[in-house]
């Protein structure tokens, strides 16, 4: 926390412009907290972790109503779900607040972004694009902050806390096993840390909770994720359906998941021989972003923000370096994620996706340079 002050104090003496829209922005996120805690019924994400937490104390099924990730989850959110929903709410807020102001801040560290108009740009796109997740009270901001300071660990070699981070990422919001996943593969510091760290989170629940109970919810859980890929997500396969308006079979997909699985893995293998090894988690995540993006059944539009953390600063980082189209292409795909989420069909979400993951591999070229100079 002191930390975060200090950035806040910094950007007030060094850019007043940004400050002045960080404070707008938390101006404003205190005025819908309010809103929501005293003069609206908790909704979105909000509800689903609250009555998730006191169902696990209840001993009831987590999964009877919107509660769609891991027991862990659950159990995380009690010791602030024994609170009054409406203070519940905007302790949660804050927590989410504090998460993704911390990870912002540590990734233009990382990538040593201090010009004035870049950090603009940065946190001008950023935090529009997480005002979707902010509003619903989503996890997904607290899971992209530990792999975050899971990389940042990486590169101090606190292998240790990166496996920590790595897990409870995972079991917090099932979205990240992709990166944690690469990581594992890639990284032999961090496997048996990983595996130590999964185990303690798998068998957690038998310790606080009765047997019978945990194998009920653990059962209920690969029910409902089998249940997951509806029509309503916009993954790869449902702008498939858009277009031609043919569903694809479960069977196929399943190949097709399979397929680009292996294709990740031994793509991030070549590129691992090639780039620097500080940038290479980047890398990954980028990569396991655009995957979950493009594959992963539960996807939502909100979802872009785990990947946009990441690949703007970069991005920005580059712009002298990478010719000006390109950048203007990322960049529009990211004003087109806002776009068509206001304005659009959800399900036309894979495009940009698309487009960046093949501007992409234009950008390999300059990522074998680049961990030398920035990192």
């Amino acid at each position: 926390m002191n930390n975060l002050l200090k950035e806040f104090n910094f950007i007030k003496h060094t850019n007043k412009a940004v400050f002045v829209m960080l404070i707008i922005h938390l101006i404003l996120l205190f005025i819908q907290t309010v809103y929501l805690s005293f003069y609206s019924s908790m909704t979105h994400d909000y509800s689903c972790y609250y009555n998730a937490a006191n169902q696990w104390l209840k001993g009831s099924s987590l999964y009877s109503s919107c509660f769609v990730y891991l027991p862990q989850s659950a159990i995380f959110f009690i010791p602030i779900s024994i609170l009054p929903p409406q203070l519940f709410l905007i302790i949660w807020k804050i927590i989410l607040i504090i998460a993704l102001y911390s990870s912002l801040f540590k990734i233009l560290e990382i990538f040593k972004i201090t010009e004035r108009k870049k950090l603009f740009m940065f946190f001008g796109i950023t935090l529009l694009v997480a005002q979707g997740p902010f509003t619903q009270g989503q996890a997904d901001i607290l899971m992209i902050s530990c792999m975050i300071f899971a990389i940042a660990a990486w590169h101090d070699e606190k292998y240790t806390k990166c496996a920590f981070l790595l897990c409870f990422s995972v079991f917090l919001d099932p979205l990240s096993i992709v990166f944690m996943g690469l990581m594992f593969l890639f990284h032999r510091q961090l496997q048996f840390r990983i595996i130590c760290f999964s185990l303690f989170f798998i068998l957690f629940p038998y310790i606080i909770s009765k047997a019978n109970y945990v194998n009920q919810e653990y059962i209920e859980l690969i029910l409902r994720y089998r249940l997951l890929s509806t029509s309503e997500f916009p993954h790869v396969f449902n702008l498939f359906f858009l277009f031609t308006n043919s569903n694809i079979s479960d069977y196929t997909q399943f190949i097709v998941r399979l397929t680009f699985s292996i294709l990740t893995i031994l793509f991030s293998w070549q590129v691992k021989k090639k780039i620097d090894k500080r940038l290479f988690p980047f890398f990954l995540y980028v990569v396991s972003s655009l995957y979950m993006l493009l594959f992963n059944p539960h996807v939502e539009s909100h979802h872009s923000l785990i990947l946009i953390v990441v690949i703007l600063p970069f991005i920005i980082s580059q712009m002298k370096t990478i010719n000006t189209p390109l950048s203007l292409i990322f960049i529009s795909n990211l004003f087109l994620y806002i776009w068509q989420r206001i304005f659009l069909n959800s399900m036309l979400q894979p495009i940009p996706v698309l487009i960046v993951c093949a501007a992409s591999f234009y950008l390999l070229k300059s990522i074998r340079h680049y961990g030398n100079e920035k990192i």
